[in-house]
């Protein structure tokens, strides 16, 4: 705009009757102001196309980033803690029957922001009056619900019911960080206690 302005006004000040008879002559003994528009309109410009260059790269980056998990053709049923154990268990079986379903879960949270979640602090065993509680949340879930999901497991096995640690609550799958967090090298067979437990809203 101000590149715009300068030659408008410069030109509106010229004669027209001076000018044919050629007695303004041509050129600028000042130009300086002529220049630092110039360079002031390419910096302008250098400047906005690095911008459209990092905010498209930004929005690409947001748009197919990784969430670890897969987000989409994924259904959730919410409501079904009315159900019992037994019952729960049977509408998931009648679940997997229908032709669209590629596989069921069952879990009472969500890696999504805007769902309920909680608090817990965890320590590794005969530590933790020693380290530092590293804050986390504990889910309930089923056996399917990594390949439901499909969360990628690095290390260890998953969950299985035919096994006792598994139901009843004893054994858990942390994620990276997690591991990261309480400085476990072979997070595999680590013993991990919780030490404060914290009900948040979503």
């Amino acid at each position: 705009m101000l590149a715009g302005l300068y030659p408008a006004f410069y030109l509106s000040g010229f004669r027209p009757g001076q000018v044919l008879k050629g007695a303004i002559s041509t050129g600028c003994k000042s130009p300086v102001s002529r220049n630092g528009l110039v360079v002031f309109q390419f910096a302008a410009s250098i400047i906005l196309i690095i911008s459209t260059v990092v905010i498209y790269n930004q929005m690409h980056f947001i748009l197919n980033r990784k969430a670890g998990f897969h987000k989409d053709q994924v259904m959730v049923l919410q409501g079904t803690n009315t159900l019992d154990k037994q019952h729960i268990q049977s509408f998931k079986t009648e679940l997997t029957k229908i032709a669209a379903v590629k596989s069921a879960s069952i879990s009472d949270y969500l890696p999504i922001n805007g769902a309920a979640h909680n608090g817990i602090l965890f320590s590794k065993k005969r530590r933790e009056k020693l380290d530092p509680a590293v804050l986390g949340q504990m889910w309930q879930v089923g056996d399917t619900y990594l390949q439901t999901l499909g969360i990628k497991l690095l290390e260890g096995r998953n969950f299985s019911y035919e096994l006792a640690d598994d139901t009843a609550g004893r054994s858990i799958i942390i994620n990276q960080k997690m591991a990261w967090a309480l400085g476990l090298k072979k997070p595999v067979g680590a013993h991990i206690i919780t030490v404060v437990f914290l009900r948040l809203s979503a």
